[in-house]
């Protein structure tokens, strides 16, 4: 980087661009922030007072002490982070799962239970779950009409997988994260583009995302799930509530604060040794469920266990005036290698290249490699300001060796050659001045699992920055270091071949001209740098 603002664009783009357009403060147990008071001439609404589970769908002795816990509460209303229902989402599975436990929150009541026109019965449904895989195991789509048991056993808004809600100051969006979703689940679906649309129009102090994956998480069983990982600070989620890890975490991530939240009763799961970026406070020690309180002035999120004990709390405060969000030129790309040549190894000790056979580094002889991964065609336009960037691959053994350490470098050009077989032909090649370490010390368990790299946004936007980038050109990625894990390339299984995701937004519209001596770095030209703060793209 020619100055170090320039370094923090690259590195830092999303939480730049949230923090034109983000309207809270945060104070928890872990750290606390100045905020301004709210306007004392809105009125303001009531509290407003709801539950949240996740992961309960079970007829165990630990679903019913979260259930217990919950219904002590008097909640307005439950909201579900998914899996209702375990294993398969079966329809004689609903009562035993969910009616034994909420049936007095659910509305028109379906089930066969005791209680159905009794006392208990709630004339106004105030139960909100959203869609898990599990729940998905027993659901059927044709032509984007879906059938299954969850769907006959609720009567929801929308089209009942994903639908919103408004109560007091709060708004929840509730989304379906699963890959059966018949309007996609990538940050230009259909289902995504519903979410930023509403939000523009919404008037709530608070905005919240419900999703069943969970976009950013420290669990080992499952972690974070990049499909989900949309632009969410720009279109103006406060918080984001997950589950399918069956843990609690809170993260701070871009102006947005996760919640991974997956102890409402079905067995639990261990984090990975290395907590992801952002972790602020994790717990697997007991069970629970949150309880969230909101007005106009401030929510707060609490996670308590089975005993009533406040395990962990977080408070998000409004300020006097907030900025409503911006519509997102965000585009997103998906590309995988396209042949076997653009997958090759070459080893250390010899310069030898050939094609992997599951390596990444280190093979089973402990013999080292540097790898190299071509993606042809990469539709990014010159000076795009790059949001998120990862390479996804498939395990193709599992792994309970020690932690491997990976050094992961793109290629210094603007249109990457193709490899050939000549010896040393990777590490001859110019490497950028930007690279990401890759820390793997969980457990790989399942051939075929995904498992994602950490951010590669300050070597793509290092590349695409430079004269002479085109759409359409070539981006290459070297990976080398040390550590035992074995993944799948073009040449074993070309479907599973590895897989880049970028999302980004292009260069700001030149037909709005920026002030003299500066150029635009977000679309929405609300930040400008100085042209001899930038090395490339001026």
């Amino acid at each position: 980087c020619a100055t170090l603002l320039l370094c923090a664009v690259w590195i830092l783009p999303t939480q730049l661009y949230s923090a034109l357009n983000k309207n809270r403060s945060i104070a928890s147990n872990a750290a606390s922030y100045a905020a301004r008071p709210a306007s004392s001439t809105a009125p303001v609404r009531e509290l407003t007072r709801f539950a949240v589970i996740g992961d309960y769908g079970v007829s165990e002795p630990d679903a019913k002490r979260v259930a217990d816990l919950v219904k002590s509460w008097q909640p307005d209303f439950i909201v579900t982070t998914g899996d209702n229902n375990y294993e398969k989402g079966l329809a004689e599975d609903m009562d035993p799962h969910i009616g034994t436990y909420y049936r007095g929150y659910i509305a028109p009541y379906l089930g066969r239970l005791d209680g159905q026109n009794s006392g208990e019965a709630t004339q106004v449904n105030r139960f909100f779950p959203s869609l898990g895989n599990h729940d998905w195991e027993s659901m059927n789509c044709s032509d984007g009409l879906c059938t299954g048991p969850y769907l006959d056993y609720f009567t929801l808004p929308g089209n009942e997988r994903y639908y919103s809600l408004a109560r007091g100051s709060v708004r929840i969006f509730v989304l379906d994260s699963d890959p059966h979703e018949p309007e996609g689940i990538t940050p230009l679906s259909n289902q995504a583009m519903w979410l930023r649309d509403a939000l523009v129009n919404s008037t709530a102090t608070w905005n919240l995302a419900i999703t069943h994956h969970a976009p950013f998480s420290s669990g080992s069983r499952h972690g974070s799930h990049k499909e989900m990982q949309w632009p969410y600070a720009q279109w103006g989620i406060d918080a984001v509530l997950s589950g399918h890890d069956h843990i609690y975490e809170r993260l701070e991530l871009g102006g947005v604060t996760y919640f991974v939240n997956g102890l409402g009763g079905k067995s639990r799961h261990p984090f990975r040794l290395d907590l992801f970026k952002g972790s602020q406070f994790t717990y697997n020690s007991d069970y629970g469920a949150m309880l969230v309180e909101a007005d106009d002035a401030q929510i707060t999120f609490q996670f308590v266990n089975p005993d009533n004990e406040v395990v962990d709390t977080a408070t998000l405060y409004a300020t006097a005036t907030p900025t409503p969000p911006v519509p997102s030129d965000a585009q997103l790309i998906d590309i995988r290698i396209a042949s076997a040549a653009d997958h090759l190894i070459e080893q250390a000790a010899t310069g030898v290249i050939s094609y992997p056979l599951g390596e990444l580094v280190t093979d089973a002889n402990m013999r080292t490699y540097l790898a190299g991964g071509r993606f042809p065609n990469v539709q990014i336009p010159p000076c795009a300001t790059i949001l998120s960037a990862s390479i996804e691959f498939a395990a193709a053994e599992t792994s309970d060796k020690l932690p491997a350490l990976i050094s992961i470098f793109g290629e210094n050009s603007v249109n990457v050659a193709p490899f050939d077989m000549t010896p040393y032909n990777l590490s001859h090649r110019a490497k950028t001045s930007h690279n990401v370490s890759w820390n793997i010390g969980a457990q790989w368990e399942t051939v075929g699992e995904s498992h994602w790299t950490p951010d590669l946004t300050p070597i793509v936007q290092e590349i695409v920055s430079q004269p002479g980038w085109v759409s359409g050109n070539a981006l290459a990625f070297f990976f080398s270091g040390a550590g035992d894990r074995s993944v799948v390339a073009y040449n074993m299984q070309p479907l599973a071949a590895p897989r880049l995701v970028i999302h980004f937004e292009p260069l700001a519209d030149e037909s709005e001209p920026a002030p003299a001596g500066t150029i635009p770095i977000l679309s929405n030209h609300q930040i400008y740098l100085p042209i001899t703060a930038v090395q490339y793209c001026n």
